[in-house]
């Protein structure tokens, strides 16, 4: 599936939604447990909008291919290296 948009706030939402997550969560909620929402900033700034209702989706409806990526990653378990990607900080 390929996700594209004009705007990143509303397409991140698209992809965030797809994934089985909710565009609207706050921090201390998945996936921003650990931090603030990415895209309440950008909605803050102006730059975009995260509520899928108030945007133009195209294409087929996200609620047809929305999967649960928490449980397939539940279920995978950690990728290699306890979860870090790359190299040292």
């Amino acid at each position: 599936m390929i996700i594209a948009g004009t705007n990143t706030v509303a397409t991140d939402a698209v992809g965030m939604t797809v994934m089985g997550f909710d565009p609207l969560a706050e921090k201390g909620t998945a996936p921003f447990a650990r931090c603030d929402s990415t895209l309440a900033f950008g909605e803050q700034l102006g730059v975009g909008i995260r509520d899928l209702k108030k945007n133009e989706i195209l294409g087929v409806p996200v609620a047809d291919v929305v999967f649960s990526f928490p449980a397939v990653r539940e279920k995978l378990g950690p990728p290699p290296g306890g979860g870090r990607r790359g190299g040292r900080a």
